[in-house]
Protein backbone atom coordinates (compact mmCIF):
# COMPACT_ATOMS: atom_id res chain seq x y z
CA UNK A 1 0.00 0.00 0.00
CA UNK A 2 1.19 3.89 -0.67
CA UNK A 3 0.03 6.61 0.95
CA UNK A 4 0.60 10.21 -0.57
CA UNK A 5 0.87 12.47 2.74
CA UNK A 6 0.54 16.77 2.28
CA UNK A 7 1.73 19.29 5.48
CA UNK A 8 -1.28 20.59 7.22
CA UNK A 9 -0.07 24.04 6.70
CA UNK A 10 0.42 25.09 2.80
CA UNK A 11 3.72 25.99 2.51
CA UNK A 12 5.15 24.41 5.26
CA UNK A 13 7.56 20.99 4.93
CA UNK A 14 7.02 18.03 6.77
CA UNK A 15 9.10 17.34 9.89
CA UNK A 16 9.15 15.18 12.45
CA UNK A 17 8.06 12.19 10.19
CA UNK A 18 8.99 8.48 10.98
CA UNK A 19 8.92 5.44 9.91
CA UNK A 20 7.58 4.27 13.53
CA UNK A 21 4.81 7.15 13.42
CA UNK A 22 3.32 5.18 10.03
CA UNK A 23 3.59 2.19 11.10
CA UNK A 24 2.22 2.01 14.14
CA UNK A 25 -1.39 2.73 13.47
CA UNK A 26 -1.24 -0.12 10.62
CA UNK A 27 -0.11 -2.39 13.05
CA UNK A 28 3.27 -3.52 11.27
CA UNK A 29 6.58 -3.06 11.99
CA UNK A 30 8.38 0.07 11.22
CA UNK A 31 10.89 -2.14 8.62
CA UNK A 32 8.10 -2.30 6.91
CA UNK A 33 7.38 1.25 5.83
CA UNK A 34 9.60 2.99 3.08
CA UNK A 35 9.25 6.84 3.33
CA UNK A 36 10.23 8.63 -0.07
CA UNK A 37 10.38 12.31 -1.84
CA UNK A 38 7.80 13.07 -3.92
CA UNK A 39 8.74 13.88 -7.60
CA UNK A 40 6.93 17.31 -8.81
CA UNK A 41 4.77 16.07 -11.96
CA UNK A 42 2.24 17.63 -14.38
CA UNK A 43 -0.94 18.02 -12.42
CA UNK A 44 0.64 17.37 -8.82
CA UNK A 45 2.72 18.93 -6.71
CA UNK A 46 6.06 17.82 -4.76
CA UNK A 47 8.79 18.96 -2.74
CA UNK A 48 9.59 19.07 1.06
CA UNK A 49 5.47 19.84 1.40
CA UNK A 50 4.73 16.48 0.48
CA UNK A 51 6.04 12.94 1.22
CA UNK A 52 5.39 9.02 0.09
CA UNK A 53 4.85 6.42 2.25
CA UNK A 54 5.19 2.52 1.13
CA UNK A 55 3.64 -0.29 3.33
CA UNK A 56 4.44 -3.32 2.40
CA UNK A 57 3.94 -6.07 4.72
CA UNK A 58 3.64 -9.07 3.08
CA UNK A 59 6.38 -8.54 1.09
CA UNK A 60 9.06 -8.18 3.80
CA UNK A 61 7.72 -11.16 5.08
CA UNK A 62 8.42 -12.73 2.26
CA UNK A 63 11.97 -11.16 2.56
CA UNK A 64 12.72 -11.88 6.04
CA UNK A 65 11.68 -15.65 5.39
CA UNK A 66 12.41 -16.68 1.72
CA UNK A 67 15.10 -13.51 0.70
CA UNK A 68 16.45 -13.73 -3.29
CA UNK A 69 20.17 -13.65 -3.06
CA UNK A 70 20.10 -9.46 -4.35
CA UNK A 71 18.05 -9.62 -0.97
CA UNK A 72 20.26 -11.17 1.02
CA UNK A 73 23.30 -9.72 -0.18
CA UNK A 74 22.02 -6.22 0.39
CA UNK A 75 20.24 -6.76 4.16
CA UNK A 76 23.27 -8.72 4.92
CA UNK A 77 26.45 -7.93 3.28
CA UNK A 78 26.03 -4.48 1.31
CA UNK A 79 25.24 -2.59 4.76
CA UNK A 80 26.81 -0.20 6.75
CA UNK A 81 27.78 -2.68 9.12
CA UNK A 82 27.83 -5.60 6.43
CA UNK A 83 31.17 -7.16 5.18
CA UNK A 84 30.85 -5.14 1.78
CA UNK A 85 29.31 -2.13 2.57
CA UNK A 86 27.92 -0.08 -0.64
CA UNK A 87 28.41 -3.07 -3.23
CA UNK A 88 25.97 -4.94 -4.93
CA UNK A 89 25.47 -8.29 -6.31
CA UNK A 90 25.98 -9.13 -9.91
CA UNK A 91 24.83 -12.63 -10.11
CA UNK A 92 25.30 -16.00 -8.04
CA UNK A 93 26.77 -18.92 -10.14
CA UNK A 94 27.10 -22.28 -8.66
CA UNK A 95 30.03 -24.89 -10.40
CA UNK A 96 29.10 -28.53 -9.25
CA UNK A 97 31.86 -30.05 -11.15
CA UNK A 98 34.72 -28.14 -9.23
CA UNK A 99 32.44 -27.19 -5.98
CA UNK A 100 32.82 -24.46 -5.88
CA UNK A 101 30.15 -21.11 -5.57
CA UNK A 102 31.01 -17.68 -7.09
CA UNK A 103 29.69 -14.10 -6.10
CA UNK A 104 30.20 -11.75 -8.23
CA UNK A 105 29.56 -8.61 -7.01
CA UNK A 106 30.81 -4.24 -7.70
CA UNK A 107 30.21 -1.37 -6.02
CA UNK A 108 27.05 0.57 -6.52
CA UNK A 109 29.47 4.38 -6.14
CA UNK A 110 31.97 3.63 -9.60
CA UNK A 111 34.69 6.03 -7.39
CA UNK A 112 34.46 4.15 -4.17
CA UNK A 113 37.27 1.12 -3.24
CA UNK A 114 36.20 -2.13 -2.27
CA UNK A 115 36.72 -2.95 1.18
CA UNK A 116 35.74 -6.45 1.88
CA UNK A 117 35.40 -7.91 5.46
CA UNK A 118 35.86 -11.75 4.44
CA UNK A 119 34.75 -13.06 8.22
CA UNK A 120 31.30 -10.80 8.09
CA UNK A 121 30.66 -12.06 4.04
CA UNK A 122 30.76 -15.11 5.37
CA UNK A 123 28.32 -14.66 8.17
CA UNK A 124 25.82 -12.74 6.33
CA UNK A 125 25.57 -15.48 3.34
CA UNK A 126 25.39 -18.20 5.84
CA UNK A 127 28.87 -19.24 4.71
CA UNK A 128 31.53 -21.01 7.26
CA UNK A 129 34.00 -19.09 8.47
CA UNK A 130 37.11 -21.03 7.33
CA UNK A 131 39.90 -19.41 5.08
CA UNK A 132 41.15 -22.72 3.60
CA UNK A 133 37.70 -22.64 1.42
CA UNK A 134 36.55 -19.19 1.67
CA UNK A 135 38.59 -16.49 -0.70
CA UNK A 136 37.62 -13.23 -2.76
CA UNK A 137 39.44 -11.55 -5.80
CA UNK A 138 39.54 -7.75 -5.96
CA UNK A 139 39.67 -5.68 -9.64
CA UNK A 140 39.07 -2.55 -9.68
CA UNK A 141 35.45 -2.03 -8.29
CA UNK A 142 34.54 -5.76 -8.74
CA UNK A 143 35.37 -8.06 -6.97
CA UNK A 144 34.84 -12.26 -6.80
CA UNK A 145 33.97 -14.22 -3.55
CA UNK A 146 34.88 -17.96 -4.45
CA UNK A 147 33.16 -20.52 -1.42
CA UNK A 148 34.78 -24.29 -2.22
CA UNK A 149 33.02 -27.57 -0.48
CA UNK A 150 36.99 -28.54 0.16
CA UNK A 151 39.53 -26.82 0.19
CA UNK A 152 41.24 -25.94 -3.06
CA UNK A 153 44.79 -25.56 -1.75
CA UNK A 154 45.49 -28.53 -0.59
CA UNK A 155 45.76 -30.52 -4.10
CA UNK A 156 49.51 -30.79 -5.73
CA UNK A 157 50.48 -30.32 -8.87
CA UNK A 158 53.53 -31.95 -9.72
CA UNK A 159 56.07 -29.91 -12.08
CA UNK A 160 57.01 -31.39 -15.52
CA UNK A 161 58.99 -30.39 -17.75
CA UNK A 162 56.60 -29.13 -20.22
CA UNK A 163 55.51 -26.70 -17.42
CA UNK A 164 58.87 -25.27 -16.83
CA UNK A 165 59.88 -24.76 -20.44
CA UNK A 166 59.64 -20.61 -21.36
CA UNK A 167 57.88 -20.00 -24.08
CA UNK A 168 59.37 -17.25 -26.84
CA UNK A 169 58.21 -14.69 -24.28
CA UNK A 170 60.40 -16.19 -21.57
CA UNK A 171 56.84 -17.66 -19.50
CA UNK A 172 56.61 -20.38 -17.77
CA UNK A 173 54.09 -22.34 -15.19
CA UNK A 174 54.67 -21.63 -11.72
CA UNK A 175 51.53 -22.79 -9.91
CA UNK A 176 47.79 -22.81 -9.79
CA UNK A 177 45.33 -20.67 -8.31
CA UNK A 178 42.33 -21.58 -6.44
CA UNK A 179 40.20 -21.48 -9.43
CA UNK A 180 43.13 -23.96 -11.27
CA UNK A 181 43.90 -21.16 -13.64
CA UNK A 182 47.50 -21.65 -14.17
CA UNK A 183 50.16 -18.49 -13.09
CA UNK A 184 53.04 -17.64 -14.92
CA UNK A 185 56.69 -16.37 -13.89
CA UNK A 186 59.33 -14.98 -16.42
CA UNK A 187 63.13 -16.13 -16.70
CA UNK A 188 63.70 -12.79 -18.45
CA UNK A 189 61.70 -9.69 -19.10
CA UNK A 190 60.18 -9.39 -22.49
CA UNK A 191 58.30 -6.17 -22.33
CA UNK A 192 61.64 -4.58 -21.23
CA UNK A 193 63.53 -6.51 -22.99
CA UNK A 194 66.55 -7.71 -20.29
CA UNK A 195 66.90 -10.39 -17.75
CA UNK A 196 65.43 -10.45 -14.33
CA UNK A 197 65.52 -10.07 -10.70
CA UNK A 198 63.70 -12.30 -8.54
CA UNK A 199 62.61 -11.69 -4.61
CA UNK A 200 61.45 -14.92 -2.33
CA UNK A 201 60.31 -14.29 0.64
CA UNK A 202 59.07 -16.66 3.63
CA UNK A 203 59.46 -18.26 7.05
CA UNK A 204 61.03 -21.56 7.52
CA UNK A 205 59.60 -24.27 5.71
CA UNK A 206 57.15 -22.61 3.48
CA UNK A 207 58.42 -23.79 0.48
CA UNK A 208 61.16 -21.32 -0.53
CA UNK A 209 63.51 -24.51 -1.69
CA UNK A 210 60.65 -25.84 -3.79
CA UNK A 211 60.28 -22.57 -5.68
CA UNK A 212 63.93 -22.33 -5.92
CA UNK A 213 63.79 -26.09 -7.88
CA UNK A 214 61.12 -25.06 -10.19
CA UNK A 215 62.78 -21.02 -11.33
CA UNK A 216 66.57 -22.85 -11.68
CA UNK A 217 64.91 -25.71 -13.73
CA UNK A 218 62.85 -22.91 -16.48
CA UNK A 219 66.12 -20.95 -16.66
CA UNK A 220 68.28 -23.79 -17.18
CA UNK A 221 65.81 -24.80 -19.14
CA UNK A 222 66.13 -21.67 -21.49
CA UNK A 223 69.44 -21.66 -21.49
CA UNK A 224 70.66 -19.37 -18.58
CA UNK A 225 73.51 -20.13 -16.29
CA UNK A 226 72.52 -20.37 -12.37
CA UNK A 227 74.77 -20.15 -9.59
CA UNK A 228 73.52 -20.61 -5.88
CA UNK A 229 75.02 -19.36 -2.36
CA UNK A 230 73.40 -20.25 0.78
CA UNK A 231 74.43 -19.64 4.21
CA UNK A 232 74.61 -23.14 5.48
CA UNK A 233 74.71 -26.44 3.73
CA UNK A 234 71.76 -28.34 3.78
CA UNK A 235 70.03 -31.50 1.59
CA UNK A 236 67.96 -29.72 -0.47
CA UNK A 237 70.52 -26.79 -2.17
CA UNK A 238 72.91 -29.62 -2.10
CA UNK A 239 71.06 -31.66 -4.66
CA UNK A 240 69.97 -28.43 -6.79
CA UNK A 241 74.38 -27.68 -7.06
CA UNK A 242 74.11 -31.04 -8.94
CA UNK A 243 72.01 -29.79 -11.67
CA UNK A 244 73.58 -25.58 -11.88
CA UNK A 245 76.59 -24.42 -13.00
CA UNK A 246 77.74 -23.53 -9.42
CA UNK A 247 76.96 -23.87 -5.85
CA UNK A 248 78.52 -22.80 -2.15
CA UNK A 249 77.58 -22.59 1.47
CA UNK A 250 78.78 -19.91 3.42
CA UNK A 251 78.98 -16.69 3.67
CA UNK A 252 82.49 -16.01 2.00
CA UNK A 253 81.35 -17.68 -0.86
CA UNK A 254 78.37 -15.59 -0.91
CA UNK A 255 80.36 -12.77 -1.32
CA UNK A 256 82.74 -14.08 -3.74
CA UNK A 257 79.94 -15.05 -6.11
CA UNK A 258 78.61 -11.53 -5.82
CA UNK A 259 82.03 -9.74 -6.69
CA UNK A 260 82.39 -12.09 -9.50
CA UNK A 261 78.90 -10.95 -11.03
CA UNK A 262 80.22 -7.63 -10.57
CA UNK A 263 83.26 -8.38 -12.46
CA UNK A 264 81.55 -9.74 -15.27
CA UNK A 265 79.80 -6.83 -15.18
CA UNK A 266 82.65 -4.60 -16.24
CA UNK A 267 84.03 -7.84 -18.66
CA UNK A 268 80.86 -7.79 -20.70
CA UNK A 269 80.49 -4.12 -20.93
CA UNK A 270 83.42 -4.17 -23.36
CA UNK A 271 82.74 -7.40 -25.09
CA UNK A 272 82.53 -6.70 -28.23
CA UNK A 273 79.21 -8.47 -30.40
CA UNK A 274 80.38 -10.60 -33.11
CA UNK A 275 78.01 -8.84 -36.10
CA UNK A 276 79.57 -5.26 -35.84
CA UNK A 277 82.71 -5.80 -33.13
CA UNK A 278 80.50 -3.60 -30.75
CA UNK A 279 79.68 -3.72 -27.07
CA UNK A 280 75.67 -3.96 -26.57
CA UNK A 281 73.50 -4.38 -23.55
CA UNK A 282 71.90 -8.14 -22.64
CA UNK A 283 69.29 -8.48 -24.97
CA UNK A 284 67.51 -11.63 -24.21
CA UNK A 285 66.60 -13.78 -27.00
CA UNK A 286 69.27 -12.22 -29.78
CA UNK A 287 71.32 -15.32 -30.86
CA UNK A 288 73.92 -12.38 -31.49
CA UNK A 289 74.66 -12.34 -28.20
CA UNK A 290 78.29 -13.69 -27.13
CA UNK A 291 76.97 -14.81 -23.34
CA UNK A 292 74.22 -16.45 -21.55
CA UNK A 293 72.13 -14.48 -18.82
CA UNK A 294 73.24 -15.38 -15.56
CA UNK A 295 71.07 -15.54 -12.25
CA UNK A 296 72.92 -15.26 -9.01
CA UNK A 297 70.29 -17.07 -6.08
CA UNK A 298 71.44 -15.93 -3.03
CA UNK A 299 69.49 -17.66 0.06
CA UNK A 300 68.74 -16.76 3.54
CA UNK A 301 70.38 -12.88 2.23
CA UNK A 302 69.62 -11.19 5.26
CA UNK A 303 71.44 -13.26 7.38
CA UNK A 304 74.55 -13.43 5.37
CA UNK A 305 74.14 -9.78 5.22
CA UNK A 306 74.53 -9.50 8.51
CA UNK A 307 77.68 -11.68 9.23
CA UNK A 308 80.93 -9.70 11.25
CA UNK A 309 83.18 -10.78 8.73
CA UNK A 310 81.60 -10.41 4.97
CA UNK A 311 77.90 -8.72 5.77
CA UNK A 312 78.99 -5.53 4.92
CA UNK A 313 80.36 -6.77 1.37
CA UNK A 314 77.38 -8.97 0.58
CA UNK A 315 75.27 -5.81 1.31
CA UNK A 316 77.82 -3.50 -0.88
CA UNK A 317 77.73 -5.99 -3.61
CA UNK A 318 74.19 -6.70 -3.19
CA UNK A 319 72.82 -3.55 -4.34
CA UNK A 320 75.18 -2.64 -7.13
CA UNK A 321 74.61 -5.72 -9.05
CA UNK A 322 70.60 -4.62 -8.61
CA UNK A 323 71.02 -0.97 -10.01
CA UNK A 324 73.76 -2.52 -12.90
CA UNK A 325 73.31 -5.96 -13.36
CA UNK A 326 70.36 -5.76 -15.85
CA UNK A 327 71.97 -4.67 -18.69
CA UNK A 328 74.83 -6.78 -18.61
CA UNK A 329 72.15 -10.35 -18.78
CA UNK A 330 72.61 -10.69 -14.73
CA UNK A 331 70.09 -10.81 -12.07
CA UNK A 332 69.89 -11.02 -8.65
CA UNK A 333 67.96 -13.37 -6.91
CA UNK A 334 67.69 -13.21 -3.11
CA UNK A 335 65.50 -15.07 -0.75
CA UNK A 336 64.91 -14.26 3.17
CA UNK A 337 62.54 -14.17 6.17
CA UNK A 338 62.15 -10.60 6.60
CA UNK A 339 61.09 -7.70 4.68
CA UNK A 340 62.15 -4.66 6.56
CA UNK A 341 65.38 -2.69 5.07
CA UNK A 342 67.33 -3.34 8.21
CA UNK A 343 67.71 -6.47 8.18
CA UNK A 344 69.73 -6.49 4.86
CA UNK A 345 67.51 -5.21 1.99
CA UNK A 346 68.06 -1.67 1.78
CA UNK A 347 64.96 0.48 0.07
CA UNK A 348 66.54 1.10 -3.03
CA UNK A 349 67.49 -2.95 -3.61
CA UNK A 350 63.90 -3.42 -2.67
CA UNK A 351 62.89 -0.79 -5.04
CA UNK A 352 64.81 -2.07 -8.04
CA UNK A 353 64.15 -6.15 -6.86
CA UNK A 354 60.11 -5.66 -6.86
CA UNK A 355 59.79 -3.35 -10.12
CA UNK A 356 62.29 -6.27 -12.16
CA UNK A 357 60.17 -9.07 -11.07
CA UNK A 358 57.69 -10.95 -10.11
CA UNK A 359 57.94 -11.30 -6.12
CA UNK A 360 57.03 -14.47 -4.72
CA UNK A 361 55.82 -14.13 -0.99
CA UNK A 362 55.22 -17.61 0.94
CA UNK A 363 53.85 -17.43 4.76
CA UNK A 364 55.66 -14.95 6.17
CA UNK A 365 54.06 -16.12 10.15
CA UNK A 366 50.78 -13.34 9.76
CA UNK A 367 48.69 -11.70 7.43
CA UNK A 368 50.48 -8.69 8.77
CA UNK A 369 54.02 -9.25 8.03
CA UNK A 370 53.04 -10.46 4.44
CA UNK A 371 51.18 -7.59 3.50
CA UNK A 372 54.04 -5.23 4.65
CA UNK A 373 56.49 -7.33 2.13
CA UNK A 374 54.01 -7.16 -0.63
CA UNK A 375 53.92 -3.07 0.40
CA UNK A 376 54.82 -1.32 -2.92
CA UNK A 377 54.67 -3.84 -5.57
CA UNK A 378 50.39 -3.26 -5.80
CA UNK A 379 48.31 -0.95 -6.13
CA UNK A 380 46.43 -1.73 -2.68
CA UNK A 381 48.67 -3.61 -0.23
CA UNK A 382 45.24 -3.80 1.76
CA UNK A 383 44.31 -6.04 -0.56
CA UNK A 384 46.79 -8.70 -0.04
CA UNK A 385 45.17 -12.39 0.09
CA UNK A 386 45.54 -14.17 3.11
CA UNK A 387 47.54 -17.63 3.01
CA UNK A 388 45.20 -19.84 4.94
CA UNK A 389 46.97 -21.29 8.27
CA UNK A 390 45.82 -25.19 7.43
CA UNK A 391 44.52 -26.68 4.37
CA UNK A 392 41.86 -28.87 6.17
CA UNK A 393 38.31 -27.37 7.54
CA UNK A 394 37.65 -26.80 10.75
CA UNK A 395 35.79 -30.30 12.36
CA UNK A 396 32.37 -29.13 14.14
CA UNK A 397 32.22 -26.65 16.88
CA UNK A 398 34.67 -25.65 19.47
CA UNK A 399 32.02 -24.74 21.98
CA UNK A 400 30.29 -28.26 21.56
CA UNK A 401 33.72 -29.90 22.11
CA UNK A 402 34.47 -27.96 25.25
CA UNK A 403 31.08 -28.94 26.45
CA UNK A 404 31.74 -32.40 26.12
CA UNK A 405 35.65 -32.57 27.11
CA UNK A 406 36.66 -33.12 23.87
CA UNK A 407 40.32 -32.81 22.77
CA UNK A 408 40.21 -30.08 19.38
CA UNK A 409 41.28 -31.58 16.02
CA UNK A 410 44.98 -31.79 15.22
CA UNK A 411 45.38 -29.76 11.91
CA UNK A 412 49.16 -31.48 11.49
CA UNK A 413 49.05 -30.04 8.07
CA UNK A 414 51.69 -27.03 6.93
CA UNK A 415 50.66 -24.33 4.01
CA UNK A 416 54.24 -25.01 2.64
CA UNK A 417 54.16 -24.19 -0.83
CA UNK A 418 51.35 -21.53 -0.87
CA UNK A 419 51.91 -18.17 -2.06
CA UNK A 420 51.24 -14.75 -2.97
CA UNK A 421 53.10 -13.53 -6.28
CA UNK A 422 52.62 -10.22 -7.88
CA UNK A 423 51.88 -9.75 -11.10
CA UNK A 424 53.13 -7.41 -13.32
CA UNK A 425 49.76 -4.50 -12.88
CA UNK A 426 50.29 -4.73 -9.45
CA UNK A 427 47.60 -7.57 -8.81
CA UNK A 428 48.40 -10.29 -6.07
CA UNK A 429 47.26 -13.45 -6.74
CA UNK A 430 47.41 -16.69 -4.05
CA UNK A 431 48.80 -19.78 -5.85
CA UNK A 432 50.08 -23.11 -4.92
CA UNK A 433 53.36 -23.53 -6.70
CA UNK A 434 54.62 -26.53 -8.34
CA UNK A 435 55.90 -29.51 -6.36
CA UNK A 436 59.44 -30.66 -7.17
CA UNK A 437 59.98 -33.95 -5.22
CA UNK A 438 63.48 -33.89 -4.13
CA UNK A 439 63.44 -37.49 -2.61
CA UNK A 440 63.39 -38.31 -6.67
CA UNK A 441 66.13 -37.77 -9.42
CA UNK A 442 65.27 -34.16 -10.71
CA UNK A 443 66.75 -34.42 -14.18
CA UNK A 444 63.52 -34.83 -15.71
CA UNK A 445 62.98 -31.16 -14.46
CA UNK A 446 66.42 -29.87 -15.52
CA UNK A 447 67.96 -30.24 -18.90
CA UNK A 448 70.81 -33.04 -19.69
CA UNK A 449 73.62 -30.88 -19.84
CA UNK A 450 74.65 -28.32 -17.12
CA UNK A 451 74.54 -25.13 -18.58
CA UNK A 452 78.22 -22.63 -18.28
CA UNK A 453 80.18 -20.15 -19.72
CA UNK A 454 83.38 -19.62 -20.26
CA UNK A 455 83.79 -16.48 -18.75
CA UNK A 456 82.28 -17.70 -15.66
CA UNK A 457 84.67 -20.35 -15.55
CA UNK A 458 88.03 -18.17 -16.43
CA UNK A 459 87.27 -15.34 -14.78
CA UNK A 460 84.76 -14.82 -12.38
CA UNK A 461 86.02 -17.18 -10.04
CA UNK A 462 90.06 -16.79 -10.46
CA UNK A 463 90.91 -13.59 -11.08
CA UNK A 464 87.26 -11.57 -10.48
CA UNK A 465 86.25 -12.87 -7.05
CA UNK A 466 89.88 -13.14 -5.96
CA UNK A 467 91.12 -9.62 -7.09
CA UNK A 468 93.31 -9.05 -10.55
CA UNK A 469 96.65 -9.42 -7.80
CA UNK A 470 95.58 -12.63 -6.52
CA UNK A 471 94.04 -10.86 -3.28
CA UNK A 472 90.51 -10.34 -2.17
CA UNK A 473 89.42 -7.57 0.15
CA UNK A 474 87.67 -10.10 1.89
CA UNK A 475 90.28 -13.10 2.80
CA UNK A 476 93.17 -14.11 1.14
CA UNK A 477 93.14 -15.82 -2.59
CA UNK A 478 94.01 -18.87 -1.08
CA UNK A 479 92.36 -19.42 1.84
CA UNK A 480 88.48 -20.24 2.14
CA UNK A 481 86.40 -22.74 0.14
CA UNK A 482 87.04 -23.17 -3.52
CA UNK A 483 83.84 -23.11 -5.90
CA UNK A 484 83.80 -26.45 -7.24
CA UNK A 485 82.04 -26.59 -10.65
CA UNK A 486 79.44 -29.75 -10.74
CA UNK A 487 79.86 -30.65 -14.19
CA UNK A 488 80.96 -29.35 -17.53
CA UNK A 489 79.84 -26.73 -18.95
CA UNK A 490 77.74 -27.07 -22.31
CA UNK A 491 78.84 -24.80 -25.29
CA UNK A 492 78.15 -21.07 -26.20
CA UNK A 493 74.46 -20.40 -27.45
CA UNK A 494 76.24 -18.89 -30.48
CA UNK A 495 78.87 -21.13 -31.64
CA UNK A 496 82.44 -21.33 -31.93
CA UNK A 497 83.37 -18.34 -33.11
CA UNK A 498 81.55 -15.97 -30.00
CA UNK A 499 83.13 -18.39 -27.14
CA UNK A 500 86.43 -17.87 -28.89
CA UNK A 501 85.77 -14.19 -28.30
CA UNK A 502 84.49 -14.39 -25.10
CA UNK A 503 87.71 -16.60 -23.65
CA UNK A 504 89.84 -14.04 -25.76
CA UNK A 505 87.58 -11.07 -23.90
CA UNK A 506 88.20 -12.81 -20.53
CA UNK A 507 91.96 -13.84 -21.05
CA UNK A 508 92.79 -10.06 -21.88
CA UNK A 509 93.01 -8.37 -18.77
CA UNK A 510 95.45 -11.67 -17.17
CA UNK A 511 97.40 -11.36 -20.46
CA UNK A 512 98.49 -7.77 -19.97
CA UNK A 513 98.90 -8.28 -16.31
CA UNK A 514 101.52 -10.78 -17.50
CA UNK A 515 103.64 -9.06 -19.26
CA UNK A 516 106.96 -7.76 -17.42
CA UNK A 517 107.25 -4.13 -17.55
CA UNK A 518 111.06 -2.79 -18.24
CA UNK A 519 111.93 0.62 -16.99
CA UNK A 520 113.17 3.50 -19.43
CA UNK A 521 116.03 3.84 -17.57
CA UNK A 522 118.36 1.19 -15.71
CA UNK A 523 118.94 2.37 -11.96
CA UNK A 524 122.40 3.88 -11.67
CA UNK A 525 124.09 2.49 -9.00
CA UNK A 526 126.69 4.43 -6.80
CA UNK A 527 129.93 4.31 -7.27
CA UNK A 528 133.22 6.33 -5.75
CA UNK A 529 134.58 9.41 -7.94
CA UNK A 530 138.33 9.74 -8.80
CA UNK A 531 138.23 13.16 -7.54
CA UNK A 532 136.31 12.35 -4.14
CA UNK A 533 137.38 10.25 -1.53
CA UNK A 534 135.52 7.25 -1.06
CA UNK A 535 133.00 8.28 2.05
CA UNK A 536 133.12 6.65 5.13
CA UNK A 537 130.67 3.77 5.81
CA UNK A 538 128.14 4.99 8.42
CA UNK A 539 128.96 4.38 11.84
CA UNK A 540 126.57 2.27 14.12
CA UNK A 541 125.36 4.30 16.90
CA UNK A 542 125.93 2.80 20.31
CA UNK A 543 123.32 0.64 21.91
CA UNK A 544 123.40 -2.79 23.41
CA UNK A 545 125.30 -5.18 22.66
CA UNK A 546 123.29 -8.41 20.32
CA UNK A 547 123.07 -11.63 21.86
CA UNK A 548 125.49 -14.17 19.73
CA UNK A 549 123.94 -17.62 18.48
CA UNK A 550 125.90 -19.21 20.89
CA UNK A 551 123.91 -17.43 23.90
CA UNK A 552 125.19 -15.28 26.67
CA UNK A 553 128.80 -15.53 27.73
CA UNK A 554 129.90 -16.70 31.10
CA UNK A 555 131.29 -14.12 33.18
CA UNK A 556 135.18 -15.27 33.96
Amino acid sequence: MTILLRASETGRPITGLSKDAVAAPFGVPSSDVVLAEVAIQPGRQGGPGWMEARITPDANQRRRTKPTDAERWTDRVAGPKGGAPGSELVHKTRDEMRGVTFYRAKMADATETPRIDLAKVCRGLGLPEDDSCVFVLIDGTEFLISAFDTPPLSQIFPATRELLTPDPKGMYVCGYTITGQPVKNMVFQHDKNAARHGLILGVSRSGKTQFFAIDMAAMSLAGQVVWLSTVRKDEKTTVLGRYIDRQGSNALWMARSLRAAKALCEIRADMPWPHDGQPHDYKPGDPRCPYRQLNVFADEFMTAAQDAEFGEFIQTDGDDLTVTGLKYGIGLNPAGQSPFAHNGFSTEMKDNLRQNSRPTIFNMGSPGATRKAAEGTMENPYDVPTIPARYSRTEGSAIERAMRGEADPENGVSTGGVAVIVLDNGRTVLMRSLYADFDTDLSELFPDEVTGSPTTRSVSWRSAACGSTGTSPYVPASSGPSPTRTTTATASPVGAAAEAAERAAAAAPRAAAAVPRRSPRPARRWRPSRASPTPEPPTQPPGPARPSAAGPTRPS
